[in-house]
């Protein structure tokens, strides 16, 4: 079997799946044992710290607003017990200062909100199962395989996301909060995301044929990168059929 094969074998990497309610984990795994994910469901923070002791996960998925721990609680121990397991949330509870918060410390890697796209979520996990192959032929030394397999992340990354341009504000050309928020917006749906880049291109044109002062030149930019901002804010299957259908 090639390398290729193997990285979009969902059942290589074993994730851990959080949430206390009985029907969210019962349609959770309806849907996700039938596409082959090798997936351990628990109804509590408590029984997942549990389970990371006992076994070896590469990916956790959690839900946020759980008796006794949140979600996000439980995954800044994971982060600081399992640095390598990818920390994904599943929650339609969380703020956006919360999520942004989060976002800038690497306390989750990425969110999806309830109620939650099939499609989307399997591509999440795909791409996550995908990373960790990667990191692990990395460590063991193994470059072509490594190399296969990270060609096969970067395709999956750019089915995720959209195939975004290049050009998303750097370090040095942007607030790091500019950029934390793009990242929640291409999170929260990546075709805002990439309207987001598309505009600050736009607007970073603008501003040099107007010869604008180097200033201003950036306000206008970072004024393109948060214009659709109050979206976040917006449940998402509206935002959904917006996008469909603009009228």
């Amino acid at each position: 079997m090639s390398s290729v094969s193997v990285a979009m074998d969902p059942s290589v990497a074993k994730i851990l799946v959080v949430d206390d309610e009985p029907m969210i984990l019962s349609v959770l795994k309806e849907q996700l044992q039938p596409e082959g994910f090798n997936a351990t469901f628990v109804d509590s923070a408590a029984k997942a710290l549990d389970a990371l002791k006992r076994e070896s996960f590469s990916i956790i998925l959690a839900d946020h607003e759980m008796p006794g721990m949140t979600g996000l609680e439980l995954l800044g121990k994971v982060r600081e017990s399992h640095p390598d397991v990818i920390r994904l949330m599943l929650s339609g509870q969380l703020e956006v200062k919360e999520l942004l918060d989060a976002v800038q410390s690497g306390v989750i890697h990425r969110y999806l909100t309830k109620p939650w796209l099939l499609e989307e979520l399997l591509v999440v996990l795909r791409n996550s199962v995908a990373r960790k192959i990667s990191a692990s032929r990395l460590e063991v030394g193994a470059p072509e395989e490594a190399e296969a397999a990270s060609a096969t992340e970067a395709a999956a990354a750019r089915t995720e996301a959209g195939a975004a341009p290049a050009g998303l504000a750097s370090a040095d050309q942007a607030d790091c909060s500019v950029e934390a928020f793009l990242k929640i917006l291409s999170e929260f749906h990546p075709n805002l995301g990439n309207t987001a880049t598309r505009a600050m291109a736009l607007c970073k044109t603008v501003g040099e044929q107007l010869s604008l002062p180097a200033s201003q030149a950036q306000s206008l930019i970072w004024a393109a990168a948060l214009h659709d901002i109050a979206l976040v804010g917006v449940d998402r299957p509206i935002v959904r059929r917006w996008l469909r259908s603009p009228d």
